[in-house]
C-alpha cells in the first residue's frame, strides 16, 4: 500500500474566522494539518504566525493532544495572556516550542519582534 503523506496547509482569513482570543488558529485530521492566520497588515508577521500554528499543531498531533483539549483549555483561560504558556496547559511543551521557532524565524526575516508583537496586540485589540 502506497503511503499518503499528510499535507501542510497554510491560510490567511478574516480575523472573525479564528477561533479563541487569538490572531492565530489551526485544525488537524489524519493526513492535513492546516494553520490558519489572520491578515497582521504585513506578510513577514503572517508567516510568522503561520509557522507557530503550523508546528504546534503538527506536534500537538504527534503527542495525541486533540484540538478538542486546546480548545477546552483555552476556552477556561481567556483571561490570560497566552494559555499555552500557562504551566498546566496540555500543550504547553508543543506552544513553546513553536514560539522558539517563531522567534528565530522572526531573526532570520529581519523581523523586530517588539514590533510584531505590537501588530498581533492590535490586530487582537478588533476581536
Amino acid at each position: 500500500m502506497k503511503r499518503r503523506p499528510t499535507q501542510f496547509k497554510i491560510s490567511v482569513v478574516p480575523l472573525r474566522t479564528i477561533r479563541h482570543q487569538n490572531v492565530g488558529d489551526w485544525r488537524y485530521s489524519k493526513k492535513l494539518v492546516n494553520a490558519l492566520t489572520a491578515d497582521t497588515g504585513n506578510d513577514d508577521s503572517n508567516l510568522l504566525v503561520a509557522i507557530h500554528e503550523l508546528l504546534e499543531a503538527h506536534l500537538c498531533k504527534k503527542a495525541g493532544i486533540t484540538d478538542a483539549m486546546v480548545s477546552r483549555f483555552d476556552k477556561a483561560h481567556q483571561d490570560a495572556d497566552e494559555p499555552g504558556d500557562l504551566p498546566d496547559a496540555p500543550y504547553r511543551e508543543q506552544h513553546a516550542a513553536a514560539m522558539a521557532a517563531e522567534q528565530f524565524l522572526a531573526t532570520v526575516l529581519g523581523v523586530d519582534w517588539e514590533k510584531h508583537e505590537r501588530r498581533l496586540t492590535r490586530l487582537f485589540a478588533k476581536k
